[in-house]
């Protein structure tokens, strides 16, 4: 039998049956029979009386309700469940329409919020605070000499009131002083020419735990605020003695929402310090803000040659960081500066040293629960032209 008599896929009863009378009716093929038609159908008529009621008007309705009835008969259940199965596929996609529209609006009120604080860090940067000075002898730097500062775990706005650590505000000023003096002291006593600030992250406490929430002393854009004028004024003075390219990565404590899956990578208060030091320091030749080559949270600089990376240290372990971003980036480093762990670290990791930044806010009450004991420090390294990192200096606070 020709092929073309079979019932194709996804045809109903009803289509199939229309098919071959209309074939045998109007095209009036020579290879199919009305008994053919009454066996492929099923049905249990006389093969001459389906003819006969094909010539007489409305003769069809008879075989067409015929199968009707039988098709609402054998699969109705079916066909329920197929109905079922279609209202349910509607119902996740309206629940996935709803979802990713509360999604983009959540979106854009973070945007939104976002857009309001980069307006306020640009006006901010037009007052004027000087409040830090320091002073220290003239600098005659030399081309091969260089010098990196890394800046981290300021905590600026927490308040630590431990029988081993006294920290806030006006302690935070008194230590930040005293590094600016510290490191102006190893630039001149080094003959640096250029010094390279890598700011590794949570330069305030930020909002993201409780227990921080609590022991803030000043909110949250007040902390940024304040935090973006201490480094743009030490930005300033040590430009008197050398020039300086600053460069910064993401903390975990500064991200503008408190629930991190609320958060993107670039959705953190480092951008700020990032926009008002460009305003601050517009007029300034010698201080040059640098962006990322790869991202916020990953900050690669070349000196004399030499490639380093710096990343805060919330998603590496010291004994992976190395084989991590050397692979992330298909580059190989003379070394890797951390921060996030407040204790100071120097490890050595296939040729690549691996060094972690101290905190300037020093040990709190976690710290002491965990019997995690730190002083506050920071770390300034020498360079030159010939060999790389050759001093490094712990700065104790």
């Amino acid at each position: 039998m020709n092929k073309d008599y079979l019932r194709k896929e996804n045809e109903d009863e009803l289509d199939y049956a229309m098919r071959l009378i209309t074939k045998k009716k109007e095209d009036k093929v020579d290879d199919l029979d009305w008994s053919d038609i009454c066996d492929l159908l099923g049905l249990d008529f006389n093969k001459d009386s389906l003819r006969k009621s094909q010539d007489t008007e409305f003769g069809g309705i008879a075989v067409y309700n015929k199968m009707k009835k039988r098709i609402i008969e054998k699969e109705p259940i079916d066909y329920q469940k197929e109905v079922e199965v279609q209202l349910q596929e509607i119902k996740k996609e309206r629940m996935k329409l709803n979802d990713e529209r509360a999604a983009l609006n959540r979106k854009l009120r973070n945007q939104s919020r976002f857009e309001i604080i980069k307006e306020i860090a640009l006006e901010c940067a037009k007052e004027n605070k000087n409040t830090i000075s320091v002073d220290f002898p003239e600098n005659i730097g030399e081309e091969d000499r260089a010098a990196i500062l890394t800046l981290s775990d300021l905590h600026y706005g927490l308040e630590i009131n431990e029988f081993n650590n006294l920290y806030n505000t006006s302690v935070f000023v008194t230590r930040f002083k005293m590094l600016l003096n510290k490191v102006a002291g190893y630039i001149v006593d080094n003959k640096v020419s250029t010094l390279y600030v890598l700011g590794l992250g949570d330069y305030i406490s930020g909002i993201i735990h409780n227990s921080t929430r609590i022991e803030n002393r000043e909110n949250v854009i007040k902390q940024i605020v304040d935090i973006s004028d201490y480094i743009s004024q030490a930005l300033q003075i040590l430009s008197d003695l050398c020039e300086i390219y600053y460069y910064d990565v993401n903390g975990n404590h500064e991200r503008i929402f408190p629930n991190k899956d609320d958060c993107q990578n670039d959705e953190n208060f480092v951008l700020f310090v990032k926009w008002y030091l460009v305003a601050k320091m517009a007029g300034n030749k010698k201080v040059h803000i640098m962006d990322n080559e790869f991202n916020n949270e990953i900050g690669t600089v070349q000196i004399f040659g030499r490639n380093y990376a710096f990343t805060h240290g919330h998603r590496d372990r010291v004994d992976q960081v190395v084989q991590n971003l050397s692979l992330m980036t298909h580059r190989f480093y003379e070394a890797i500066f951390l921060g996030h762990t407040h204790h100071f670290e120097a490890n050595e990791v296939h040729q690549t040293y691996v060094y972690v930044n101290g905190t300037l806010s020093g040990t709190d009450e976690y710290a002491n629960n965990q019997r995690k004991t730190s002083r506050p420090s920071q770390n300034l390294f020498i360079l030159n032209k010939e060999e790389g990192i050759v001093c490094q200096y712990t700065i104790k606070l």
